[in-house]
């Protein structure tokens, strides 16, 4: 049962519809002869020339091989699910935003490097990392790093901001980097964005390593969800808040929404209504539900669910060693040995030949 894997090769196709890469792939399992009819699965990313249910690559390659298996990539699904809470959150958005600014601010000049450096005196540095640009399922280390060196980065940016030899247009940016460091809610952001990546990063790990599995994926997708869920809890934003009044932020008063008030024709009671939420409290869950969400659609897959099956029906037979086994043959999806189509065909074939043979006798009589 153990992984064999061997690389193909590269090929540089004419462009990237889903008929030419599916004429490629053809042509590079012709050109090394191998039958593409015995071809049980394979794994591509969500773009829709690879991944579309029509006209996409899995599509074409499901019409040649029907029992063949399509899985999007686990880890691909895992970058997606924190890019849709990214670009919808605007409290996730906002602090990642900050962390690559700051990275290029301090990263991008010698002299900022070494300013920021003095700052930590006899203590050990805190290295700024930017933000990987494609993977985010990395980025957790950067946002750790911006909350551990947070006072030297603050005392870093005052000084810059003043300095007259930095150019108009840099000098500008860190003022505003500056200014949004003072808020309370940059902390809490980054505060909030370490709690939902950092178990994210420790699932995509998992997910990359040689001898993963499709059950393995799916337990850690679950296990991942049933974390994040967790999150959803007040004593965890509390905890949150506590830790941004600790480190003296100027914490403003939070305006919060209009409460709908009910008639006072439909009001038994004299006691006040409960006021709304506050805005980061609510963001923050509104980036959990949405993370949590993502995660049950991103990886509810039919093709990662029959590969698990199957996965687990062969390490059961093999572990048996020749006992016998109860297995449920029925709610495992095999290969049949004509498809529906075919039967179809078939059926169809029969019988215009059956109204063949009745028009031949009935000539004759």
């Amino acid at each position: 049962m153990e992984i064999h894997t061997d690389c193909l090769g590269f090929y540089n196709a004419p462009d990237s519809t889903g008929q030419t890469l599916f004429k490629c792939i053809t042509d590079v399992f012709l050109r090394l002869n191998i039958p593409i009819e015995r071809l049980k699965g394979y794994c591509f990313d969500g773009a829709s020339n690879m991944s579309g249910r029509f006209s996409g690559v899995q599509a074409r390659l499901k019409e040649v091989c029907p029992d063949s298996l399509f899985v999007h990539c686990a880890n691909h699904s895992l970058d997606l699910v924190l890019q849709e809470v990214g670009r919808e959150i605007s409290l996730v958005a906002e602090t990642l935003n900050f962390v690559q600014g700051i990275a290029t601010v301090i990263r991008e000049s010698s002299k900022r490097k070494e300013l920021y450096v003095s700052m930590f005196g006899c203590d050990d540095v805190v290295n700024i990392l930017a933000i990987c640009p494609t993977r985010w399922c990395v980025r957790t280390i950067a946002i750790n790093r911006v909350c551990s060196s947070y006072t030297e980065l603050q005392k870093t940016l005052k000084i810059l901001k003043d300095d007259t030899s930095v150019r108009g247009d840099a000098r500008a940016k860190i003022g505003g980097l500056y200014k949004q460091s003072l808020k309370g809610r940059t902390l809490f952001g980054l505060l909030c964005c370490e709690a939902l990546f950092e178990p994210c990063e420790a699932v995509a790990k998992d997910l990359q390593i040689n001898n993963a599995r499709a059950q393995g994926a799916l337990e850690c997708t679950n296990l991942l969800r049933e974390r994040i869920v967790a999150l959803r809890d007040d004593t965890v934003v509390q905890g949150i808040e506590s830790k941004v009044t600790a480190a003296e932020q100027k914490i403003a008063d939070v305006r919060q929404h209009r409460a709908s008030k009910t008639p006072a024709c439909y009001r038994h009671t004299t006691e006040p209504e409960a006021h709304a939420m506050s805005t980061w409290r609510q963001e923050f869950f509104e980036a959990v539900d949405l993370l949590t969400a993502e995660l049950k659609r991103r990886f509810d897959q039919d093709g990662m669910k029959i590969a698990a099956l199957r996965e687990n029906v062969l390490i059961e037979a093999a572990n048996s060693r020749g006992q016998q086994q109860t297995l449920e043959l029925e709610s495992l999806p095999l290969p049949q040995p004509i498809s529906d189509v075919d039967r179809y065909r078939l059926d169809l074939q029969l019988k215009m030949l059956g109204d063949a043979i009745g028009l031949m006798e009935e000539d004759q009589a």
